[in-house]
């Protein structure tokens, strides 16, 4: 039986999280574990005994053994399902020790079309392979196989089937057994009895030695997948004679169904028997097809592959291949097939140490220093010196220097966007606004604004987490304001009415569920989120600098949504 760890059923955080751990691990070495928790505690999006941050960290590693610390497990089962999609990789010395794969960097940096390659990753999952060291002997490519059994038993299907079923077969890519599974859930069907489906269950759960309740584990991340990709929805059926629970395939699904149908799904072990040649143009012409089906532009790659396309036709059987080389081969084969894809690894290492029972360390180390801003009294400040540069450069036009500025900042990663976003805020404000140093984590804030009175804190996407802003930055805003008046009163006061702020490269249009969010957020809790990108705050500090004037943050009281400044 095929078992999936369990991280959790969200798959827009699943997601989330590995765009996170891509923008602050990209450029070292290699990570491992505790640098995944340490990222993912400091990004907050994971959690230890109810606290967050720091205490996180050190409630969670007060724990010697590694089996019983939950942040480090939970780490694990993201990194197990991140290799398994072909996201991240092994080293070739270290098991636990991890790069980011070519595919993985088109994951984290491909903003809205990450889920359609979320998509074909799912369709991608391949055992047996070279990435995990599993203890099942399927071999299997699961996905496919449930879409495949879904359309032998009239288009729905529920949990405990897809346990019996296609989750249970020995050899996923042989028709007949998957038609012979079908056959046999429908068998059951027929009894009208759901307690004979359970009955099988029960037979499997003693034949593997698993418990029910750890099998049934197995098919959440199955079921999450389904649904997000949009080929089944959750719904109920009558087919056991009462209302049940039940997976409906969407037209979406049958479209996907259709494809399958017609497209060749080869086996990583059965193309490792072909000569060299073509195991390397094969895996090529699948996994630039992979990336054009979630809309990617390699037209001119795939114009290049006609002898590939010519040998899978000729080997297999046809031009259209579903398999995900990246999903299969291990970091030395990937290296060895692909060389003009082999990624770059970073100059970066990251020391995660932990102390005494009592006290937690962490250290970040480069070999290029990061700066911070301190104080605009004492440090020179950055952005502003960019902003003269550039208007400078263009003989005085404020609209070329930001379009200028604005290229540049689409490929800055957290550490350098955070910085400069916190000194734009500094030029408008006239006040000491910064970003917490890069590694320290026991601030949850991106940036802070402090004020006698008016403090804001404030929550910012780099272009590399989201190009655009979403739900979920209006929902850490959201966090970041209650913590804020709650348990940071001291050394930031601030009012419920002043604004907290959620900060990105660009603002959704007006049709985005995150401005009735924030009208929610208002109507339910009484605190006013406001928005604002990365150009509104170049305007508005060009304005400051070439006027020697600052906004006033008193003036932020009772305001939400899009940020609009005067004079602007």
């Amino acid at each position: 039986m095929i078992r999936f760890p369990n991280p959790g059923s969200d798959i827009n955080q699943l997601i989330n999280i590995f765009k996170l751990l891509y923008a602050n691990l990209s450029e070292t070495q290699s990570f491992d574990l505790n640098n995944m928790a340490d990222i993912m505690v400091s990004e907050n999006v994971a959690s230890s005994s109810g606290y967050i941050g720091i205490q996180a960290l050190e409630r969670s590693y007060e724990r010697k053994d590694t089996s019983r610390n939950p942040l480090y497990n939970q780490a694990k089962m993201y990194a197990e399902v991140y290799r398994f999609l072909g996201w991240i990789v092994s080293g070739e010395d270290a098991a636990l020790r991890f790069n980011f794969t070519f595919l993985g960097i088109h994951v984290a940096t491909a903003g809205d079309s990450s889920n359609k390659l979320f998509e074909q990753c799912l369709l991608g999952i391949n055992y047996p392979n070279k990435i995990l060291d599993v203890r099942f002997s399927d071999i299997n490519k699961p996905f496919v196989s449930i879409m495949k059994t879904v359309a032998l038993l009239d288009g729905e299907i529920c949990r405990d089937e897809i346990l019996v079923g296609p989750m249970n077969l020995s050899n996923g890519y042989n028709s007949d057994e998957i038609k012979q599974a079908a056959n046999k859930i429908k068998v059951i069907r027929s009894t009208k009895k759901y307690s004979n489906l359970e009955l099988e269950l029960l037979k499997l759960s003693d034949k593997l030695g698993i418990t029910l309740n750890t099998m049934r584990n197995y098919t959440r991340f199955v079921i999450s997948a389904l649904v997000f990709s949009g080929w089944l929805e959750k719904d109920v059926s009558t087919v056991y004679g009462s209302n049940k629970d039940f997976l409906k395939v969407t037209s979406k699904g049958s479209e996907m169904i259709t494809w399958l149908d017609n497209t060749v799904s080869i086996d990583g072990n059965t193309l490792l028997k072909k000569d060299d040649k073509v195991v390397r143009e094969v895996s090529k012409l699948s996994f630039l097809q992979m990336l054009q089906r979630a809309d990617f532009i390699v037209d001119k790659e795939l114009a290049n592959m006609t002898d590939a396309g010519n040998i899978a036709e000729e080997v297999f059987g046809g031009k259209d291949i579903l398999f995900s080389p990246y999903q299969y081969f291990n970091k030395q084969d990937a290296r060895d097939l692909f060389p003009e894809y082999e990624t770059d690894i970073g100059d970066k290492t990251i020391d995660f140490s932990v102390g005494d029972s009592t006290s937690t360390g962490y250290t970040f180390k480069s070999n290029k220093p990061i700066g911070t801003t301190n104080s605009i009294a004492t440090k020179r400040n950055s952005a502003k010196h960019k902003l003269l540069d550039e208007l400078d450069k263009w003989d005085g036009s404020t609209h070329n220097a930001i379009k200028s500025i604005n290229k540049d900042a689409i490929g800055m990663k957290q550490v350098e966007f955070y910085p400069f976003i916190a000194e734009l805020f500094q030029i408008i404000f006239g006040l000491d606004a910064r970003a917490p140093q890069a590694g320290v984590n026991n601030e949850r804030f991106d940036v802070i604004i402090p004020d006698t009175k008016y403090s804001i804190p404030v929550e910012v996407k780099s272009p590399t987490e989201e190009v655009m802003l979403s739900v979920k930055a209006v929902r850490q805003a959201l966090e970041n304001k209650v913590v804020l008046l709650s348990r940071y009163s001291r050394p930031y006061p601030t009012i419920r009415e002043i604004s907290t702020f959620a900060v990105g490269y660009n603002i959704p249009n007006e049709r985005s569920d995150v401005y009735k969010l924030i009208e929610d957020i208002h109507n339910t809790y009484d605190i006013n989120v406001a928005i604002s990108n990365v150009d509104v705050l170049l305007t508005a500090a060009y304005y400051c600098l070439l006027n020697n004037k600052t906004y006033l943050i008193s003036d932020f009281s009772d305001v939400r949504g899009v940020i609009s400044f005067a004079n602007l």
